[in-house]
């Protein structure tokens, strides 16, 4: 059973899952969250960014939650009020940075401590991994679905490390995308250069993998699935893809 394997904790609208077991993998889920037109009038709305949902991630999340031993943080509150995967002075990253755009986390100082929160566990599952299994032999592998195809080819999973930027002195994105190949997927590989040098990757990684492969030194890897996977009809699908990625992380990482 699922609880035999973790402890779950409910606060904040954010679920932590920690696993009895130590592990030095930690995915996040900022943006499988509930419908924000329950709360609409209540906050004021971020004016700024993407409001939508990555519905159906946290069904593949919870699936690898099954198959392995792994560390995950999800938000839930609409990303029309948080996005917990932007910084709260609205600044970019990566070939996101060259478009000036600000896109505060949030705008409703009442929302900040829900922010926070779920910040703060990712946090505290990073500091708990570093301790036990060092810096280099941690990953951060932040969850998102995508449903637009890039316009340079069409893909099952995307990539985004900053053009390899937050996997520094590291081929753990390159052994990811190697093993998920082997199993038939089509995955992007963000090189060191991008593929367009003016507009950059597609779903090049936001707040989350850089942010915390800079403070703590670790691996992160934002990971966008491709519709197919996230719908009634790809539930079969859906499975299998957690399966694999979990069966990645059990070859590739030890737990203790």
């Amino acid at each position: 059973m699922l609880f035999e394997k973790y402890e779950w904790t409910d606060h904040n609208f954010t679920w932590v899952f920690k696993p009895v077991k130590k592990s030095p993998v930690i995915i996040t889920v900022p943006h499988d969250v509930f419908s924000h037109s329950d709360l609409v009038g209540f906050f004021k709305s971020r004016s700024v960014g993407v409001s939508g949902a990555d519905k159906h991630v946290w069904p593949i999340v919870k699936d690898v939650l099954f198959n392995s031993n792994v560390n995950v943080v999800r938000g839930l509150f609409p990303r029309l009020f948080v996005d917990y995967n932007r910084s709260i002075d609205g600044n970019r990253y990566g070939i996101c940075a060259s478009q000036k755009r600000v896109e505060p986390a949030f705008e409703d100082e009442k929302l900040k401590h829900i922010y926070d929160f779920y910040h703060q566990n990712i946090e505290k599952a990073i500091k708990e991994g570093i301790q036990q299994y060092g810096q280099r032999n941690c990953l951060l592998m932040d969850f998102h679905g995508f449903g637009r195809q890039p316009s340079y080819g069409e893909y099952d999973l995307i990539l985004g490390t900053g053009n390899r930027a937050t996997v520094d002195n590291s081929i753990i994105d390159i052994k990811f995308a190697r093993f998920m190949f082997g199993k038939g997927y089509k995955i992007f590989l963000p090189a060191e250069t991008s593929v367009f040098s003016t507009t950059g990757d597609d779903f090049s990684g936001d707040f989350t993998v850089w942010h915390y492969s800079k403070k703590f030194g670790i691996n992160a890897m934002q990971l966008e699935i491709a519709k197919k996977f996230r719908v009634f009809e790809g539930g079969n699908i859906g499975e299998k893809l957690a399966s694999d990625i979990a069966e990645f992380f059990n070859k590739y990482f030890v737990f203790r």
